[in-house]
This record gives C-alpha cells, sequence and structure tokens, in this order.
C-alpha cells in the first residue's frame, strides 16, 4: 500500500473511530439504564400491573375478560396487548417504588430505623436456609452501596506477584490478627482487582512499610485497570524526558541481552587456530 492510500485510509478511519469514542458512553448509559429497568419492570412492576389491573377486571367486567371500561373515569383497560393506559399504570408503579426505596433509606438511617430494621435482621436470619445467604449478600451489597466503603478504599500499588513488580490494589483495611502476630510486622488487606472486570480479584496481606500510597482516586483507579492501563491519571502522565529515559535503558537491557547471547571468544574459534591433524 502507497503512501498516499495509507494517508486516505487513516483520515477515513479517524473520523469513525472518533465519532464511535464520542458515542459510546452515551449508548453504554442508556443500555445500563435499560437493563436496570428492565429487571424492575420484570420482577416488580409487571406482577404488581397486571395484579391490580386483573383486581379491577373482576370488579367491574366479566371473570374471563381481558378488557374493562371503568365506568366513573372512562378509561379503558386492556392486559393483553397492554394498551396506553395499562402502560402508564406500570410507569406510575415504578415511579412510586423509587419513592418507597427513598422513604425506606430515610427510615433505616434514623435511630428508630436503626433499631426496628436490626431486630428484623436478627429475626429474619434466623430462618433455615436464609441464614446461609443473607449475611453474605449483605456483605457485598454493604460493600458496593454503602457510605462506609469510601474509609476502606485507598489506592495503593504493592509488589505482587513477585518482587519487583507493581500491582494495584484497594486497602481494605487491617489484616487478621493472627497475620500480624505471626509477621511481626502490621499487615494490610490489599484488594487486587482484575482486569478487565475489576469486580473479582485477590486478596492478599502485605506489610504497612512496604505499599507505596498513590495520589488517584478510586474511580480513577478503576478506569486504569479496566482501561488494561491505557487510561492513566492526570497526574500520573510520564513525561517526554522520562520516556525517553525508560526507552535508553530498555534499548541498553536489549543490546546487553544481545552481547550476553553472543558465542564466547573460546567457542569462535577459527579454522586456522584450531591444531593441524597429523
Amino acid at each position: 500500500m502507497s503512501k498516499g492510500e495509507k494517508s486516505v485510509s487513516s483520515s477515513l478511519r479517524r473520523p469513525f473511530f472518533r465519532g464511535l469514542a464520542a458515542l459510546l458512553p452515551t449508548i453504554l448509559t442508556i443500555s445500563v439504564i435499560a437493563f436496570v429497568y428492565g429487571i424492575i419492570a420484570k420482577n416488580l412492576v409487571l406482577p404488581l400491573r397486571n395484579a391490580l389491573v386483573r383486581r379491577l377486571i373482576l370488579a367491574y367486567g366479566d371473570l374471563d375478560a381481558n378488557v374493562v371500561t371503568l365506568p366513573h373515569l372512562n378509561v379503558t383497560l386492556q392486559i393483553e396487548p397492554a394498551n396506553l393506559e395499562v402502560v402508564l399504570i406500570g410507569v406510575a408503579i415504578f415511579l412510586i417504588a423509587i419513592i418507597l426505596i427513598y422513604f425506606v433509606g430515610f427510615f433505616a438511617t434514623s435511630f428508630l430505623g436503626r433499631k426496628i430494621w436490626g431486630g428484623f435482621e436478627s429475626l429474619w436470619i434466623n430462618f433455615p436456609f436464609i441464614k446461609q445467604i443473607y449475611p453474605y449478600a449483605k456483605q457485598i451489597t454493604d460493600f458496593v452501596l454503602s457510605e462506609k466503603r469510601r474509609k476502606f478504599t485507598y489506592v495503593a500499588a504493592i509488589q505482587y506477584p513477585r518482587k519487583g513488580v507493581y500491582s494495584i490494589g484497594f486497602i481494605t483495611g487491617d489484616s487478621m490478627r493472627t497475620i500480624n502476630k505471626d509477621s511481626g510486622k502490621r499487615m494490610v488487606s490489599v484488594f487486587i482487582p482484575s482486569s478487565p472486570t475489576p469486580f473479582t480479584g485477590y486478596v492478599v496481606a502485605v506489610p504497612y512499610d512496604e505499599i507505596i500510597p498513590l495520589p488517584i482516586t478510586v474511580d480513577q483507579a478503576m478506569r486504569y485497570t479496566v482501561s488494561g492501563g491505557v487510561i492513566t491519571p492526570p497526574g500520573e502522565l510520564v513525561g517526554d524526558d522520562t520516556r525517553k529515559f525508560i526507552a535508553s535503558q530498555l534499548q541498553t537491557n536489549s543490546d546487553r541481552e544481545d552481547m550476553d547471547a553472543l558465542p564466547k571468544k573460546d567457542q569462535c574459534a577459527s579454522p586456522k587456530d584450531e591444531p593441524e591433524k597429523s
């Protein structure tokens, strides 16, 4: 391919990828919202909506009817297929559910709410089968949604999985007492997220004096992990001088390896150095 063809191909690709980069965040955001709404609608809104409409049908229509007209409102309700009025009932139920979640949140954070909710949880986890599930589900939701998690999410670099190799992790707190006692050091627990799925990873115990605190936010560390190190936090970008120094060191190490790969002097004797055979 000639230089002219490469230039034309590059000029055609560049606007496409720029447009893709501009649209993808919006598309992904809408997709996530639609996915969450779909889960709520399927498991909460639709059952409540259909139950309410069928109740109205039983009250104002026949037992096997699919359509009913409310006499006082002059509104027709049809379940299958759902008409506009039934759809609006579902939207109203969804909005009411969101408002109820807010009220439950406000109540649960009050002194009386904490006492009542704590008593409910103590009673709830005593049921068979539930006590094997609920505590672990609560731990996960507390870690993901609770505001307390902010004090556990300091970003640091540690040498993992071996000396000389650094991994980005989150300090989640002090390690277990037995580990601190046997090691004779203050050990901290660090969660090492996987890339590109940072919600899975490894928890390691590291000496406190061996961690390197990083002046970046949790969101910046997440973007760095998800992108495979491509999206570097602005304050951590490497300058041109550092980049040139690293390149020179890599070239020096490469040249040294090439020299080490060459045969030794005693391994490359020329034919004239070989003893003549009698």
